[in-house]
């Protein structure tokens, strides 16, 4: 199959080279590969340009009716000439049989009625057209004459609003199939769609502006990992951006795919370049901002064996190429993968995984490494799954004081904080008085035993349980939302009013496990101003300076490293338990 595509390929790249042109010359000597229609003909009237005319004969006098005009760039001109001159189209031309195509496009073109009220508004578009571009010359003259009033266009971005102007000039007389989109209009609608699809939608199909279709942009933006220059629409993207929002996180991810190689479509597809070391994973980076809605993906890396001493180069010269760009690289968020504890730690010069350590391009600022919060919710699940007893029990230290202390502070009295001096809050004055060694006990077994007493009833106390979020399947495992529904608030709910019903032991030590594990997801997943409004929820609101969910946080560290100085047998994985 190898020497089949191989043959193919260089049969392929041997016809493109017999058609390929890339001077005038080259293109006399290749006429006689195409054939002109009747009544066209041939002629150089100088070095510079080629002329390819149709003459037509009517008594006795010899008129050119249309004519196609090449020129030493290759770009091609046709004209259809009757009582005015008329201008068909315009393109640059690299093969033989793309001249031959317009040469029997022109030839077969009628003018009709209509096409002289089109005609009107074309001419009109590019008169509006080369006013334009010599409002833009004028601009440029300024930077030697008038420096003052050129830097004060240039703030005004009045450079990028002419451009946008002109080209929706032009993609009002070119075909929607035709249509080549300016890298600042793209940039512009990455935006509208980034805060708005439906916006986008709305717009793009209204018909007041030329935008490209949704699919279109999509592809746009999925390919920029695919390009070797993706950092020109990044540096585009900075420029519209203030400073506020050119922080930006980068986020990366492996995606395993088959390591073979399988004919599809007439083509072979996967990895054949490599037979030794076939594509396993593709290692994907995307960079997101950290106060607008603006996401994509910058690079998509095929990996054969891939180690975490071949990824942080790659990484390294990633965040290094996007700082370049006029962004700020804060942090590196990715999942707990072993690679990828592996990577973290050749970021730190001490070799150890660190929180923090210092930017591969300012040795004066901190690069944060983060590891993926919805990763680490799962793995708590699954190593509540996972542990070799009845019941699935977890062995904790008591954190109750703590909860309810926190509890009492908003449930009471809401601007307990607010009346408090800030500079008197700080994570330092807190201790660790409130974590206890007292032995807690969580069963999963209780949920899946409120699951099965609701199961018939038909007003359930734990609405958000299902099967297959209290008896996973493997595959199921890696679905977050099967994770969240276990320590949703409503089954923290469901289980204390089971518990009043039946009596069961140990309801409140699994319902304090399921509050603690529930809350410090609230404070993670924070993506968006006004959600605690919204749930009427304090712990979904944004952490600012001195926050009271800050003491939170430091509790739950301090609850975190009595789990490793008591020696719990039952309890979370250790990569897990130090990573969160």
């Amino acid at each position: 199959m190898q020497d089949v595509y191989k043959k193919s390929r260089t049969e392929f790249q041997e016809t493109e080279a017999k058609f390929r042109i890339s001077s005038l010359s080259c293109i006399i000597s290749k006429l006689h590969m195409i054939e002109l229609p009747n009544g066209w003909l041939f002629h150089r009237p100088d070095s510079s340009n080629i002329l390819f005319l149709k003459i037509q004969f009517c008594d006795e006098v010899s008129t050119i009716e249309r004519y196609i005009i090449v020129d030493e760039s290759l770009f091609c001109k046709s004209f259809y000439k009757e009582k005015n001159k008329i201008q068909l189209s315009s393109s640059s031309i690299n093969d033989i049989r793309l001249l031959e195509n317009i040469i029997h496009e022109v030839d077969l073109f009628e003018i009709s009625p209509s096409t002289n009220t089109n005609t009107s508004a074309t001419s009109l578009i590019q008169h509006v057209e080369n006013s334009i571009h010599s409002l833009g010359q004028a601009i440029d003259t300024l930077e030697h004459t008038d420096s003052k009033l050129y830097f004060e266009i240039a703030e005004a971005s009045l450079r990028m609003h002419l451009t946008f102007l002109l080209d929706q000039l032009k993609y009002l007389i070119i075909d929607k199939h035709a249509r080549r989109y300016n890298i600042i209009t793209l940039v512009f609608c990455l935006k509208i769609h980034g805060i708005s699809p439906a916006c986008y939608r709305l717009i793009q199909g209204s018909n007041c502006l030329t935008f490209p279709h949704e699919r279109n942009l999509l592809k746009v933006k999925n390919s920029i990992g695919l390009e070797s220059d993706y950092t020109k629409i990044l540096r585009e993207v900075a420029t519209t951006f203030n400073n506020l929002e050119r922080h930006v996180i980068l986020q990366m991810d492996e995606v395993h795919i088959r390591g073979d190689a399988s004919y599809k479509g007439g083509r072979v597809i996967g990895s054949i370049d490599n037979p030794n070391d076939p594509y396993t994973t593709v290692f994907s980076m995307m960079v997101s901002s950290l106060s607008v809605k603006f996401s994509t993906i910058v690079r998509l890396i095929p990996l054969g064996s891939s180690s975490a001493e071949s990824l942080y180069p790659i990484v390294r010269s990633t965040i290094c190429d996007i700082e370049a760009c006029g962004l700020f690289v804060e942090a590196v968020c990715t999942d707990n993968y072993p690679l990828n504890v592996r990577l973290y730690k050749l970021f730190s010069t001490s070799s150890k995984l660190e929180p923090k350590v210092q930017h591969p391009c300012n040795p004066h600022r901190n690069l944060i490494l983060l590891f993926d919060s919805v990763h680490i919710i799962k793995c708590i699940r699954n190593n509540w799954l996972n542990l070799k007893n009845i019941d699935n029990t977890f062995i904790f230290p008591k954190f109750d004081e703590c909860l309810v202390s926190i509890q009492n502070i908003i449930d009471t009295n809401k601007n307990f904080y607010l009346s408090i001096p800030r500079a008197s809050i700080s994570t330092a004055n807190l201790t660790s008085k409130s974590v206890h060694p007292d032995i807690c006990y969580a069963r999963f077994q209780d949920i899946r035993d409120l699951f099965r007493s609701d199961r018939c009833n038909l007003l359930k106390r734990a609405p958000k349980l299902t099967a297959k979020a209290c008896w996973p399947l493997s595959l199921e495992r890696k679905n977050v939302s099967f994770a969240l529904k276990i320590f949703h608030e409503t089954t923290s709910a469901g289980l204390l009013a089971w518990k009043i019903e039946n009596d069961t032991k140990h309801i409140n030590q699994t319902v304090d496990f399921l509050d603690l594990i529930n809350r410090i997801w609230k404070i993670f997943n924070v993506n968006w101003v006004g959600k605690n409004i919204r749930f009427n929820d304090e712990f979904s609101a944004p952490i600012y300076p001195d926050d009271f969910r800050l003491l939170f946080l430091n509790n739950v560290v301090s609850w975190l490293d009595s789990w490793v100085i008591y020696h719990f047998v039952r309890k979370i994985n250790a990569t897990n338990l130090y990573q969160l």
